[in-house]
């Protein structure tokens, strides 16, 4: 069986090709709770959100990433503010906006959040060798009810939080060192729904807000965490932002400046799904990565993958997001008419153009070789590379201003503008691809 469709586009002869049947509920309220004490830095970043940006949080981020966020915004507050303007991006605008920088700065932010606890922990005297244990009065589980119950388990467990905040100093570097599972280890419930312990941290720094209880259900981060794992490791950190200039050769602001992907995560997202929902096993992963670097397609905030463009030329009309969404079914559906297949269903938001029996199809799909060949024939066949490289292509090559390179000495140094961009341009397959979709949707100048 193979794909159940190519890239289904209003540009009939770019179309042709069709080859036949083929992510806890938390709330801005929920985050704050316990942080009534004291202003902290997350919450002058959260004022300038859009209200109803808060509200999404949960599809998207779980207990330990509200917990990093805010204590990350203590000695990083714009590092974070700069997190949760693409998550805001992202939440507001899907279409154009596929997330991965939300995914790839969150990634980032964990593993600095890990190492500087560390670096804590190795410069710390070494810690007490009598293990944390509950105390011999703590319950080994709760079953309760209601925002009573709740409460009183809190109260019931501030004996037990003291006397752990007491073994390692009180010091916020060292909460992790406390194993919070081992208080009611057989589970705390309240109205039969699994919860668990949120602001250890804040506890040790105030020493006025108990931790508190969340509940337990796996959020959307949690489903792909595991994807963008594997997707941050298979290459290195990318590159800083350049100095970008329009094209009066002034520089323009940074903040109008982004990282566009030009393999999009979200369109081979059914590749790395399971029936169920869940990220395919790691290892599957893995291999999947492997395969396409081998044919030079590469994923994720890796800089093969990265060019650097104004707003613009990113989510235009005539950018990279725009020649997308206005000539395939890869970012929705555009504005001409694409049939569908006879007897499929479509997901008229679906950022793939896959239906959604064949999605179903590719999700129970066991063998890892056949995984990659599915995938390998909707990059190199069926027309999905050919649209998102020549998209992306197109649009730097239009409306973007070439690198301006100066020798000081022996040293060839870039003044302005995206060199490594410059360079894919100058890819045989990206020219390829360039001039096929640019012909075949009749977009300006396409590649010589």
């Amino acid at each position: 069986m193979v794909l159940d469709t190519a890239v289904r586009t209003v540009a009939k002869e770019f179309g042709q090709r069709v080859l036949g049947e083929g992510v806890q509920s938390l709330s801005k309220e929920t985050f704050q709770e316990g942080m009534q004490s004291q202003v902290r830095n997350i919450d002058n970043i959260m004022k300038n959100l859009n209200p109803e940006t808060p509200k999404r949080f949960g599809e998207f981020l779980d207990d330990s990433d509200m917990e990093m966020l805010g204590n990350r915004a203590d000695t990083h507050p714009q590092e974070v503010e700069a997190l949760l303007k693409d998550f805001e991006s992202m939440v507001e605008d899907p279409i154009r906006d596929d997330g991965s920088n939300f995914a790839g700065g969150l990634i980032e932010m964990d593993h600095a959040t890990k190492n500087q606890d560390s670096i804590a922990r190795a410069q710390a005297p070494p810690p007490s060798k009598e293990p944390i244990a509950p105390s011999g009065e703590a319950p080994t589980r709760y079953d309760v009810e209601g925002k009573e119950g709740k409460k009183q388990v809190r109260m019931d467990s501030k004996p037990w939080w003291d006397e752990q905040m007491e073994r390692i100093g009180w010091d916020p570097a060292k909460a992790s060192e406390i194993d919070r599972s081992q208080y009611a280890k057989d589970g705390i419930f309240i109205d039969g729904e699994p919860y668990t312990w949120q602001g250890v941290t804040q506890y040790a720094r105030d020493r006025k807000t108990l931790p508190t209880l969340t509940k337990v259900k796996k959020s959307r981060a949690q489903v792909g965490r595991l994807e963008s794992e594997v997707i941050q490791t298979m290459g290195p950190a990318y590159r800083s932002k350049p100095v970008v200039v329009d094209a009066l050769s002034e520089v323009v602001d940074p903040k109008t400046v982004h990282k566009h992907h030009i393999l999009l995560i979200k369109v081979i997202e059914p590749w790395t799904r399971l029936a169920n929902g869940k990220s395919r096993p790691k290892a599957q992963l893995k291999a999947l990565m492997k395969a396409l670097q081998k044919r030079n397609w590469y994923i994720g905030n890796i800089d093969q993958n990265l060019l650097w463009q104004q707003t613009p030329t990113h989510i235009g009309p005539e950018g990279s997001h725009g020649i997308l969404k206005g000539f395939t079914d890869i970012q929705g559906r555009p504005k001409g008419e694409i049939p569908d297949i006879p007897g499929k269903t479509y997901n008229p938001n679906a950022r793939h153009g896959f239906s959604n029996e064949h999605i179903q199809y590719l999700s129970q799909i066991k063998d890892t070789k056949e995984l990659i060949a599915t995938l390998l024939m909707f990059l190199d066949e069926a027309g999905g590379g050919e649209a998102m490289e020549g998209a992306a292509g197109l649009a730097q090559k239009n409306l973007e201003q070439r690198a301006v390179v100066k020798k000081k000495g022996n040293i060839k140094d870039v003044e302005s503008g995206d060199i490594m961009a410059d360079r894919k341009l100058e890819n045989p397959r990206m020219k390829k691809h360039m001039k096929n979709l640019g012909e075949a949707i009749g977009y300006g100048k396409t590649a010589n």
